[in-house]
């Protein structure tokens, strides 16, 4: 959830995560991504959105209003990370590489954008 937020907001960008949330605080319905249950709490689909993993759980619905995770910009940026792991040219095994590489960390120790996502999505298919 980390890699979709930003620190800044470019001019004429929507706002999100905390650029959104502003100074809106509840420790029960604010979902931290530092939770290590974080990732639990949310579903994505393959055409990247964000939904919570259960239909009545509160703070999973609104830390996706309040951090405004499902706007159509953060919804196309998942799409087209989703989008090359989709190809119908892909082998079971390419895809299987596909999937464990990008799931590993790269040269500087960090994972791809929309990690989560991927993991949450493809990864049953990793080595």
């Amino acid at each position: 959830m980390m890699c979709s937020c930003l620190n800044e907001v470019k001019k004429g960008e929507p706002r999100h995560c905390g650029n959104a949330k502003e100074d809106w605080f509840s420790e029960s319905l604010l979902i931290s991504p530092f939770d290590p249950a974080c990732e639990t709490k949310f579903n994505f689909t393959g055409d990247g959105r964000i939904n919570p993993s259960q239909p009545n759980d509160h703070a999973a619905i609104q830390t996706i209003i309040k951090l405004r995770l499902d706007i159509p910009k953060l919804r196309a940026m998942r799409s087209q990370v989703i989008e090359p792991f989709l190809d119908e040219m892909l082998s079971p095994l390419e895809l299987q590489a596909f999937v464990s590489g990008y799931l590993s960390r790269d040269d500087q120790g960090k994972y791809g954008e929309f990690w989560t996502t991927i993991r949450q999505l493809f990864g049953a298919l990793a080595r």
